[in-house]
């Protein structure tokens, strides 16, 4: 495996990536390119059969390629998500149970009681 195939992989991944149509689609590509058993891993894999330079050199290339194809996949779902909360706040549920106000203070004499003791406090007693 060499440059060649990575930049198959890439463009293979790239093009997968735009065709996406929703989260579920974008976990499958993830998990194909850059799973455990993915082609990335795969790669990675193969070097055993390789020379030090040429795991050096392509180990780099599949680190670079792997971190396009992250980040692609990480644009793609934050467009993804972006695109479901703007349709949620359309949408209430009136079956949740309300937000509960906020009840309640600190009496007055416990507030000046704090006060008090954190001036001491600032001069040292």
């Amino acid at each position: 495996m060499g440059k060649n195939n990575l930049k198959s992989i890439k463009i293979k991944a790239l093009k997968e990536i735009e065709k996406a149509s929703d989260l579920k689609a974008l976990n499958n590509i993830s998990k194909q390119y850059l799973g455990k058993k993915g082609e990335v891993a795969l790669v990675f894999d193969s070097f055993k059969n390789l020379s030090s330079k040429e795991k050096a050199e392509i180990g780099r290339e599949a680190n670079v390629v792997k971190k396009e194809i992250g980040e692609s996949i990480e644009m793609a779902k934050g467009k993804f998500q972006n695109s479901s909360i703007g349709a949620k706040q359309d949408w209430i549920d009136i079956s949740l149970p309300g937000k509960k106000p906020l009840t309640g203070n600190l009496h007055v004499l416990t507030l000046v009681q704090k006060n008090i003791e954190s001036i001491f406090q600032a001069m040292g007693f």
